[in-house]
This record gives structure tokens, C-alpha cells and sequence, in this order.
């Protein structure tokens, strides 16, 4: 009789002992996986903000070469920042882990080149683009995407010509945006004297 009343009790300890086996299992996954699928998001997200970038490096170029507008989204889930006065465009993402090295500006320019004083015309870009990372909190670090305008050097001497992108807005102070504003760009016109300037408006709406 005895026996029998162990049989019948030995299924439903197997099943609670299965039960809790799986469970501490299910646990450990979960635990493991969220990192990992945050850390999908960040990289995937991460990507999308320097396609971005150069996107938008792109389009400024190519207008100031043949003239024109142009309209672009930011759909990004940070803040975007044009600068007249340092000729400046940034942007920001806060994520809890970085595809860049930490600490420097990471230059992102295609020929490598990202000397600020100043560049080659006809070998090198207006544009120095990149992307610095920083420790923002405990758990998270803060992208900022950066383009910056040089001058670009042509000839020596009686022969050195100076060429420059300026980049102006509306009322010539600093514009802000957010995800899902329109970035207008519109090239207005050029100056030739010492310094020869496209001028390149952008406006956010």
C-alpha cells in the first residue's frame, strides 16, 4: 500500500523539480538575452545615425555644387543642432553601449583626412565628419555626430586661392530639432573676394 503512494507521488515531484528546473533556466536566458537584443538596438540605431550623417554630408556637398534645394527627415531619436557661427551641424544619441572607441573624436571622413586648418582643393572635402563618444551616466553613453567646415586651399603664392562653406540659417542663430523635423537645405549664393564662399541655408521645421 505504502508503495503505491509513493508511486503516485514520485510524477508530481518529477514535475515540480522539471517545473523549477525550467524556470531557473528561463531565468538565465532572459537575463542573458535582454543585454544582447539591447545591444542589437544600439549597434542597429547607431548605424542608422552615422548613415545619417554622411547622408546629410552628401546632400549639403552636392548642392553647393550644382545649386538647388533639397529636404531631409531626421528620424533619429535625438537632437540635431546647426551652428552658423561655428559652421557647425551635431547631433546626439544616447545609447548603453558604443561601436566607437570612447574618449577621442573618431573621424569618419572617406579619405581619412580631418585636418581642420585646412585642405586641398580638388583632393579633399569642405566637410570633416565624425563621431565622439562619452560616458554620460552609470548604465548609458552619449554619440554626437559632428560636421565641421574647413577652408580648402588652391595654388601657392600670388596663385593661393581660398575656398569655404559657410553655412547660414533664418535669423543667423543657432536652430534645433528633433526626431521627425525636416532639415531644409537651399544654396543662396557665393562671394568672391579674399576668401571665395558658398553659402549653403538650412533651415529646421
Amino acid at each position: 500500500m505504502d508503495n503505491k503512494k509513493f508511486k503516485g507521488v514520485t510524477p508530481v515531484i518529477s514535475s515540480i523539480l522539471i517545473i523549477g528546473v525550467l524556470a531557473v533556466i528561463t531565468g538565465i536566458a532572459y537575463q542573458q538575452g535582454i543585454p544582447m537584443i539591447q545591444k542589437h538596438i544600439d549597434t542597429t540605431s547607431l548605424h542608422k545615425a552615422e548613415k545619417f550623417l554622411r547622408e546629410l554630408d552628401n546632400s549639403i556637398s552636392d548642392i553647393a555644387r550644382t545649386g538647388g534645394t533639397k529636404e531631409l527627415i531626421f528620424d533619429l531619436p535625438g537632437e540635431i543642432k546647426i551652428d552658423p557661427e561655428k559652421n557647425t551641424i551635431e547631433f546626439s544619441l544616447k545609447t548603453s553601449g558604443s561601436i566607437y572607441m570612447r574618449g577621442g573624436f573618431i573621424c569618419l571622413n572617406r579619405n581619412g583626412n580631418c585636418n581642420l586648418n585646412d585642405g586641398v582643393w580638388g583632393k579633399d572635402s569642405y566637410s570633416i565628419i565624425g563621431a565622439q563618444t562619452d560616458l554620460f551616466d552609470e548604465y548609458a553613453v552619449l554619440t554626437t555626430y559632428k560636421i565641421m567646415y574647413r577652408k580648402l586651399i588652391r595654388g601657392e603664392g600670388y596663385n593661393k586661392k581660398i575656398y569655404q562653406l559657410d553655412i547660414v540659417t533664418s535669423k543667423n542663430v543657432t536652430v534645433v530639432g528633433s526626431k521627425n523635423s525636416k532639415i531644409l537645405i537651399e544654396k543662396i549664393g557665393e562671394e568672391r573676394g579674399d576668401i571665395i564662399k558658398t553659402i549653403i541655408k538650412l533651415d529646421i521645421i
